[in-house]
């Protein structure tokens, strides 16, 4: 059975479904969204900038963006909520990184 978190305000339990990127500095590594997950939490032992959207999406460390499209610094965790599109999530350090996100289903 997945992890589950039943109240994301509490204390989470271990999740089943962990991925580990070894990051290169400024270049974006994209992961699938597993199928049925909908929270994903994020670790890094550095900055880290991250964008969800579909297979082409890409994070990027960034200069000056004032149209609503830059890469968003450090969240913690996201909701993915299955009625929208997002099928992948990238992420993007300015230093050489590893980065991990543990995803869970929600209930």
């Amino acid at each position: 059975m997945p992890a589950v978190i039943s109240n994301i305000a509490q204390l989470r339990e271990p999740s089943d479904y962990v991925n580990s990127l070894s990051l290169v500095a400024n270049t974006s590594e994209r992961i699938p969204i597993p199928t049925g997950r909908t929270f994903a939490v994020f670790s890094c032992t550095s900055n880290y900038y991250v964008k969800v959207g579909d297979s082409s999406v890409a994070a990027a460390v960034p200069s000056d963006v004032t149209d609503g499209t830059a890469s968003e610094l450090n969240p913690a965790s996201f909701i993915l909520p299955e009625s929208n599109s997002y099928t992948h999530i990238a992420i993007c350090t300015p230093v050489n990184a590893i980065c991990t996100v543990s995803f869970y289903e929600v209930r």
